[in-house]
This record gives structure tokens, sequence and C-alpha cells, in this order.
């Protein structure tokens, strides 16, 4: 029994992680995945601009794209010039998977001009400062069906929110999954 049902609050167990969640939940607090059926209302979609890397036949070069999660597809659309759009429908969905990659690298900082007239190039080596960057960048990949062939696309971002972002909509992504009907198995 959890901690909400030992207190008397009513709760809601996600099919997926079986943690409690409050009764009007859309999506699991946990992992992110819809709760129930009646969540696939229009207010259920996520929407999020990536940098698209590849793996779709439509989209040719790596571009920024607005990625459109609904109860139904993912749909990907274009930022610019805005006129494609490609839909990938739930059933069509195998997985998505996302990928954290952090690097440390360093940054040389800059001579001033003034000291660069100044001092001779010994000294001027010697008072350069070198400082530590972290780059912070989570790949998103979405393996589906086209036809008879199985892809995977690609997309990316890299800002200081990107691992939380890209993993609730991997979330979403896969909520699709547990909720599509299995395959004549």
């Amino acid at each position: 029994m959890s901690t909400f049902e030992q207190n008397g609050f009513d709760t809601v167990n996600c099919v997926a992680c079986n943690r409690p969640n409050s009764p009007s939940a859309i999506r699991c607090l946990w992992c992110g995945i819809l709760l129930n059926e009646e969540t696939t209302q229009p207010h259920s979609r996520i929407q999020i601009e990536l940098s698209y890397l590849g793996g779709i036949e439509r989209l040719d070069t790596p571009e920024p794209v607005r990625l459109v999660v609904t109860s139904d597809s993912i749909e990907i659309r274009e930022l610019m010039p805005g006129s494609r759009v490609v839909t990938i429908p739930a059933e069509s969905i195998i997985e998505a998977r996302v990928v954290n990659n952090i690097d440390k690298i360093q940054v040389v900082e800059g001579i001033s001009w003034w000291r660069k007239l100044f001092f001779d190039e010994e000294t001027n080596k010697k008072n350069i400062k070198t400082k530590a960057q972290i780059l912070r960048e989570s790949v998103l990949t979405i393996r589906y069906r086209s036809g008879d062939k199985i892809l995977n696309a690609a997309f990316r971002r890299d800002d200081s929110a990107a691992s939380t972002t890209i993993k609730s909509v991997t979330n979403a992504i896969n909520s699709l999954l547990q909720r599509k009907p299995a395959d004549g198995q």
C-alpha cells in the first residue's frame, strides 16, 4: 500500500511502472505515459522543436523541425521553409530511445590585443587561460516501419533542458506503443 493510499487519497496505478498517480492525471508522474484512453483529446499533444539529423526519406538535409506527438501519430514539420510534413502513424513505431552525450572540452580564452602589443610571445603563451566547458546533447531516435523497410529517424537538442525534454517526448512516444494492439501475436 502506497503512502497516498495510507493517507486516504485515491490513486490510479500506472500500467507501465505500477506507481500511484492522481485520478485526474493525464500522464504518469513517474514515467510520462498516458494513463487512460480518455486522454486522446487534443490537449494531450506534445510539441517540441528539435534539430533533425536524418532518417526520413522526405527530409534530406539536417534542419530544425517541430515534432508533434499526438495520440495516434508523430508529425514532423520542417520549420523553414515549412513546406514538408511527415507523419509516422503510431502503428508504424517500433521504439523510441534517448542518448545523452556529455562532452567536457577545453576552451582557450583569447589574449587581448593590448597584451599582444606590450608583452613578448613567450610571456603571452604563459598567460593563456583555458577553462573547461561542458556541452550537453541529447539525441532522440525513433525506429519505425515504412512499407517493408525499418528506418531510424534521429533528432537532437543541446540546451540545458535537453535531457529532461527529450526524455519526456521519448516516454510519450513509447506510451503510444503500449496502447497499440499487438500485431497478431
